[in-house]
């Protein structure tokens, strides 16, 4: 029974690869990879059931691994991404490492337990800029204490290795299997051209750390992966080299990868100035796949189903919940991809929030919507998680934010489109 299903996965792979070698002497590496995944003949449902049914054989093919402690540690699970699996007694994958996207060879290593790449170096955490530490300290209070047990450096280091994303992976697959939202928890924070001029520092702001911390806290027993310029390069291969080097905004790398993380991964994406207030598990149980309106809405409900998005004046991108191989997010990840792809080879590289920001996820929702196809995605109020909109986030005053017990999170605005 599994030499039939690993020759059955096998062969649908050896399709796969042989159409996508055909393509390849036509398209550029971006497009010939996304243009595949949504070729009008496999449509986008018919690949998101392709996709679960390969998820489910691979699981069905070898035991499921247990996951991986909190604490890193654990560094020979099992995965099943193509690196080869690690000697024993070696702190390399293998005496070849890996080339990423045609560059140098990178090397990974086990340092305190946590596998990393030592050519990016580690990542650390590094003071906040203005007020952005008080700001969650305010909110959250002690729940936002440096951990005695755990430095701050130490758990960006854990969240940002490969080994939580590997953790990530299974949670996928066992969640694809029982047709589920894995409990993954995905936050972003990459450099302009996620480091492909100039390398970037992985240094990520202590306002961060606090608000990463209290997710992990109120989520115990899911995954938090913190995706870098390391793992976004490693794992989105089809885009270095390519548009990667088309983005000079660090968030405009962040808009268009957080498609491509839900539509592999599935699971909860969050920016990281959004502080949460209480759990969300019972919301993702519930109403996943969700979005959250920016404006409109008075509803717990603005809409769910054909014509809901059209209640919402505005679909914000910070908050968005998925299971794995959505079709909406495959369609709004090649969407956003050629736009910026177009964007940049015209030469305009000033940011524009209207190629990958919340103008295309609420465009593309309506759009989805109206056909009646694919989630049926639910869209919630504004007033449960943004009590503070933009333009009056100064008036928005901490007291206020406490005392309304129907707050899911509170987004800070921090601005990073105004900034690298």
């Amino acid at each position: 029974m599994q030499h039939a299903i690993k020759l059955i996965v096998v062969m649908l792979l050896g399709c796969a690869l042989f159409e996508l070698t055909i393509m390849s002497s036509q398209r550029t590496t971006a497009e010939m990879f996304l243009s595949y995944r949504n070729a009008d003949k496999f449509g986008e449902q018919a690949f998101s059931r392709m996709k679960q049914q390969l998820f489910l054989l691979t699981a069905l093919s070898s035991s499921p691994s247990p996951p991986s402690p909190a604490i890193p540690g654990n560094s020979t699970a099992n995965t099943t991404r193509t690196t080869p699996a690690r000697p024993q007694g070696s702190p390399y994958p293998s005496d070849q490492p890996p080339v990423l996207g045609g560059g140098e060879p990178r090397r990974r290593v086990v340092v305190n337990g946590t596998l990393v790449e030592d050519s990016w170096g580690l990542c650390s955490s590094r003071p906040d800029e203005g007020d952005g530490e008080e700001a969650v300290s305010g909110l959250l209070g002690n729940a936002t204490a440096p951990d005695p047990a755990e430095s701050d450096d130490d758990k960006v280091r854990r969240w940002s290795s490969v080994s939580t994303i590997e953790r990530a992976e299974r949670a996928a697959r066992e969640a694809a299997i029982a047709n589920l939202t894995p409990k993954v928890l995905h936050f972003i924070w990459v450099s302009p051209f996620a480091g492909e001029q100039g390398g970037g520092t992985c240094a990520v702001p202590r306002f961060a750390v606090r608000t990463l911390s209290a997710w992990e806290a109120m989520h115990e027993g899911w995954v938090l992966a913190l995706w870098t310029d390391k793992t976004v390069r490693m794992y989105f291969e089809e885009m270095t080299g390519i548009l990667l080097r088309l983005l000079p905004k660090a968030a405009w790398v962040s808009d268009v990868i957080r498609f491509g993380v839900l539509e592999r991964f599935g699971g909860l994406y969050i920016d990281v100035d959004t502080m949460p207030l209480k759990s969300w598990e019972s919301v993702v149980r519930s109403y996943s796949p969700f979005a959250v309106c920016m404006f409109g809405g008075e509803e717990l409900v603005v809409g769910r189903g054909r014509g809901g998005a059209n209640r919402c004046k505005m679909v914000a991108n910070g908050v968005i919940a998925t299971p794995v191989g959505s079709p909406l997010m495959a369609r709004i990840y090649r969407q956003v991809v050629l736009k910026s792809q177009k964007y940049g080879q015209n030469g305009k590289r000033q940011f524009d929030v209207k190629t990958a920001g919340p103008v295309v996820l609420t465009r593309e929702l309506r759009r989805h919507d109206a056909s009646g196809r694919g989630d049926n995605a639910t869209l919630l109020s504004s007033r449960f998680f943004f009590p503070c909109q933009f333009r009056t986030r100064e008036t928005c005053f901490v007291a206020d934010v406490r005392r309304d017990k129907q707050l899911f999170a509170v987004h800070l605005w921090r601005g990073s489109w105004h900034g690298a």
